[in-house]
């Protein structure tokens, strides 16, 4: 028995992964304020742009990064889920499963539009705080170590990196204090840790967020450098051997098990930067 395409296997997860997000998009028109709604809208959008970029699908991954994008300021109570924005959504969940399942028939002009009615349906909500000095921006701390069978398990640690990148500006500084002699080192294991310096409007929950899926099988820590006003405490996920490897499992079909003999990094900001500051305004 062949094993299973790849690409095959990421656009049957990823039908899966509309189907949840029409679900919750259709539960929030009638409970918009649920935050588990708009959690579960979130993630499924947060792993379709991840598994897109990873499996070369670019327009597919630019595209739902803005959807991303504005369901994390409803996340961060800037915008609301109010039925105009969740309508708009609808579409744009219809129009990312053109992009994965036949890519040559999506209008660009039709995107442009999308993307133009999703920024004027968010609605920023009422703030109390006022605004943090120097425009919001923050300098924070970011140590992130994989286990060793990260990459042989589906995870490219330079997506990741990638991704903390476009929150802001990164100055990564790669830790290699664990790499073992030439003669003992395996190809598929990951021995590289990372000290990352952030400086980015985003709150502490944003930064979270790049690691969800990974973060219960890493040691993570982020905090606010200097004597800045504390955000969020260091937190650190569960400690992972840096020389004991875990059995390699067999190939199967699971996109997040079985990934692509390659990849190439790439980064997940906006085609169109027009579009992309529309949004993000």
């Amino acid at each position: 028995m062949s094993p299973a395409n790849p690409i095959d296997v990421f656009r049957q997860e990823a039908q899966d992964l509309l189907a949840q997000l029409e679900t919750a998009l259709l539960d929030l028109d009638c409970n918009p304020g649920d935050p588990e709604l708009i959690d579960a809208a979130f993630r499924a959008l947060h792993t379709i742009k991840g598994s897109g970029a990873m499996f070369g699908f670019d327009a597919a991954a630019a595209f739902t990064h803005h959807v991303e994008t504005a369901f994390d300021r409803i996340r961060q109570g800037k915008a609301s889920a109010h039925r105009g924005l969740i309508a708009v959504a609808l579409r744009a969940r219809d129009h990312i499963r053109l992009l994965i399942e036949r890519p040559e028939e999506a209008d660009a002009l039709a995107e442009e539009a999308l993307l133009a009615a999703l920024q004027e349906s968010i609605h920023p909500a009422e703030e109390s705080a006022s605004p943090s000095p120097e425009g919001g921006e923050r300098l924070w701390r970011i140590r992130m170590r994989l286990p060793p069978d990260a990459m042989a398990n589906g995870t490219n640690p330079l997506l990741l990196l990638d991704e903390l990148r476009s929150l802001g500006q990164a100055a990564v500084k790669p830790v290699t204090d664990d790499i073992p002699p030439l003669a003992e080192i395996d190809p598929s294991a990951c021995y590289i840790a990372w000290d990352i310096a952030l400086k980015t409007v985003e709150p502490h929950t944003a930064i979270e967020d790049v690691f969800m899926f990974v973060r219960d099988e890493m040691q993570l820590e982020i905090e606010l450098a200097g004597n800045g006003p504390e955000e969020g405490r260091p937190r650190a996920m569960a400690a992972c051997p840096p020389q004991k490897m875990r059995p390699k499992r067999p190939p199967g079909p699971s996109l997040r098990r079985n990934p692509m003999p390659s990849w190439t990094p790439m980064p997940l900001p906006p085609r169109r930067s027009r579009s992309a500051r529309a949004v993000r305004s």
